[in-house]
């Protein structure tokens, strides 16, 4: 199997596996940040856990930061790939993440405020990877569009889900793409494999849905989402050299 196969083989589901056995994980310091937004009844934070896409590996040191807003500073992942920031409450917010390691892409994900989120699970891609995956399903990726990575998280053993469909409208962008029994990445498959990842291509900037079913029942999406359901309200992100890889997941709990 070639080393592509083989990352590809090894994708399975974090929140299960490495995000509950890393112990508790510990607030950070933010740095750049107003002391008094710590306190004030107007914040609320943010909790993001950060990993490798293909080896599940969590990812320590990046820096995350509230896209647009420096005035609120940015916070460093942990040991356990554990990020904190805080926000302004109310508002749905745009997260970026730069990885300090070399080759990673950096990753955007919309967060709205809500009494019931907790950590938002966020895979880091490796660029090469991308594009290898991209070849692979006939679609080279082009220099000035960005690019979503979908996935359905379930109480398996892989994490992920097999048979889930996605669906976005308006339909930007090419895909969604998936993974084939063999954790090949496969244009003719259909729906996800156990890893439960799919891929949007090369979308211009705009704004969209994009939704998941298995056996024609929706998955709940995480946040973010524009209301609790079964659709994020999301869309790729603005060119830029090198674009943020947007991450959107779905909880599929709720089906099993």
């Amino acid at each position: 199997m070639s080393s592509l196969a083989n990352k590809c083989a090894g994708v399975g589901f974090l929140m299960l596996g490495l995000c509950f056995v890393a112990c508790e994980p510990t607030m950070l310091e933010l740095y750049g940040t107003n002391d008094t937004h710590d306190d004030s009844p107007e914040t609320w934070s943010v909790e993001l856990h950060l990993y490798d896409y293909g080896l599940h590996e969590p990812i320590r040191w990046a820096q995350a930061c509230l896209q647009g807003m420096p005035e609120w500073g940015c916070a460093t992942s942990d040991e356990f790939g554990v990020v904190v920031l805080q926000a302004p409450s109310g508002e749905v917010v745009s997260v970026v993440v730069e990885p300090q390691e070399a080759g990673y892409l950096s990753s955007r994900i919309m967060v709205k405020e809500s009494d019931i989120f907790g950590f938002l699970n966020v895979p880091m891609l490796d660029s090469t990877l991308l594009s290898a995956l991209a070849d692979a399903w006939g679609y080279p990726l082009i220099a000035d569009r960005s690019h979503i990575l979908i996935r359905a998280e379930a109480n398996t053993p892989d994490g992920g889900l097999e048979g889930v469909e996605f669906w976005r409208t308006p339909a930007r962008g090419q895909g969604p793409y998936y993974f084939d029994t063999m954790a090949q990445p496969n244009p003719s498959t259909t729906h996800t494999n156990e890893n439960g990842y799919g891929f949007l291509l090369n979308g211009s900037e705009g704004e969209m849905q994009i939704g998941a079913t298995h056996d024609g029942v929706p998955c709940e999406a995480n946040l973010p989402q524009d209301i609790l359901g079964d659709a994020v309200f999301t869309g790729f992100a603005p060119a830029t050299e090198p674009s943020p890889l947007t991450v959107v997941t779905f909880d599929c709990d709720n089906i099993q």
